[in-house]
Order: structure tokens, then C-alpha cells, then sequence
């Protein structure tokens, strides 16, 4: 009854059949989402008091991982750098934090796609 009137039969869209760029980029887009993810998931975590041992650990890791983002927000909406990573309650906010992994997952798609050309350049050349 709703047979397709189309002969040709259907491909397979797999990842196989994606050219390496999109690969690189949606790979590239990952690597920057999920780590800056579990850093704020993890600073979260950890009592205000720190770790044992490393009191400042948890605070390097989300400045690590925010300082770049706030950089590039401040530069582009000329906010003061201060008002972005000043928070005065003691936990994650959530502007930044919501920045971090935007702008983290946006510059390492771009990355990607930059590793994804030289890929396939040096494909091509191989030839």
C-alpha cells in the first residue's frame, strides 16, 4: 500500500559514508563539550572546603577551563572581565558556566574542521 515509487534502492547512511570533516568536527565538538562538562560537574561536586590535599584543585580546573571562554565573551560583548568570573555566592554560575561549554564546543568544532581539511589534503596529496 505505501510502497515507495522510487527504484532506486536506499543507501545506508552510516558513519561510514560521512567525508572525514564531518567526522573531525563533530569529534572536535565533543572533545571540547564533555571535558569542559565534567570539570563544572565535578567542581560542583567538591565541598567548599576543597580536597584533602589539593584546595585549590578544583578551582584550577574551572578557571582552566573558563578563563579562555571568558576572554573571548568580555572581547565580543565588552563586559569587564571581573563581572564575568567574579562570583560572590561561593558556587557555580550559571552564565559562565553555560559560556564555558558553548564557547569551548564552538572552538573545537572550528579546530576540527581546520584538523579535517589537513586531513584530507594530506589525502589527497598521498595520492
Amino acid at each position: 500500500m505505501n510502497e515507495s515509487t522510487n527504484p532506486e534502492p536506499q543507501k545506508k547512511r552510516g558513519w561510514s559514508s560521512w567525508s572525514i570533516i564531518c567526522k573531525v568536527q563533530i569529534i572536535g565538538a565533543l572533545l571540547g563539550a564533555f571535558p569542559t562538562i565534567g570539570i563544572i560537574v565535578f567542581c560542583a561536586m567538591i565541598p567548599p572546603g576543597g580536597h584533602q590535599g589539593f584546595p585549590d584543585f578544583p578551582g584550577f580546573l574551572l578557571d582552566l577551563s573558563e578563563y579562555p571562554t571568558a576572554i573571548i565573551v568580555c572581547s565580543v560583548f565588552g563586559m569587564s572581565l571581573n563581572w564575568f568570573t567574579n562570583n560572590s555566592v561561593g558556587g557555580p554560575a550559571f552564565f559562565p558556566e553555560c559560556a564555558a561549554v558553548i564557547v569551548n564546543t564552538i572552538l573545537f568544532f572550528i579546530v576540527g574542521s581546520i584538523v579535517g581539511v589537513l586531513i584530507k589534503k594530506y589525502k589527497n596529496f598521498k595520492k
